[in-house]
């Protein structure tokens, strides 16, 4: 894709330019050894760990359809597993969502590549990123990898109570940045919302696609790539 005619290029945050080192079972087995509990406390972390990203997906989804941010979301969500699980001396359990989440923020790094790229595209085009998520879980790994100076806007869709593939959200990352929509290329590594919400927006796309395949009934993207070191030999 040529570069000539890109005013912007705006970047998903998870999946896309950051990702965690740290699965969640590793991090909740790494949060009751903090704690001097038994690693069998749980029950089987393999699908407790399951059913968090469950929950997760779930609660996203309603944050979606509602435009409303749910509030201390890592606590609901460890609420609802240890009711599911009837795990009994609750009490004991109370820090694990705090510790917990800082083992998996700590492991919060950025994809290789990415800070190449962001330094070499931030010196020809205007940058934004565009994440969906609650706005103090965004801003924590945003401020834990260190990258807020490289973008010129960055929207959290907690903070404005929009959701990725709403195409509204992608216009207010534009309006920031002052670029149209035909001038700007989104790049994300979920379809369903990176790609699809990009699109209706009217932007072009970039999809890391991490081996996917894309459904016969979803836009095209402009640009498809596996890493961002094959996107950085497509636009640089």
């Amino acid at each position: 894709m040529a570069m000539s005619d890109l005013a912007a290029v705006v970047f998903d945050l998870d999946g896309t330019l950051a990702h965690y080192t740290l699965s969640v079972e590793d991090a909740v087995r790494g949060a009751l050894r903090r704690l001097k509990l038994p690693s069998d406390a749980l029950g089987d972390l393999a699908s407790l760990a399951r059913r968090y990203e469950e929950i997760w997906v779930e609660a996203e989804e309603a944050m979606r359809r509602t435009g409303k941010p749910i509030l201390s979301l890592r606590d609901r969500i460890w609420a609802r597993l240890l009711a599911e699980r009837g795990v009994e001396e609750r009490a004991r359990l109370d820090a694990l969502p705090e510790a917990y989440g800082s083992l998996r923020l700590y492991s919060v790094r950025l994809m290789p590549g990415a800070a190449g790229l962001l330094d070499a595209l931030g010196n020809r085009v205007h940058l934004g990123l565009l994440t969906n998520g609650p706005s103090a879980l965004q801003w924590a790994k945003i401020d834990a990898l260190g990258i807020a100076s490289s973008f010129d806007a960055i929207v959290v869709s907690g903070d404005v109570g929009r959701y990725k593939p709403d195409p509204e959200v992608f216009r207010i990352a534009l309006d920031r940045l002052g670029v149209s929509s035909r001038e700007a290329l989104h790049v994300g590594d979920r379809f369903d919302a990176d790609i699809v919400g990009a699109a209706r927006a009217g932007m072009r796309v970039a999809w890391i696609r991490n081996g996917d395949v894309p459904p016969a009934d979803g836009p095209t993207p402009d640009v498809i790539v596996d890493s961002l070191i094959e996107l950085a030999e497509v636009l640089l």
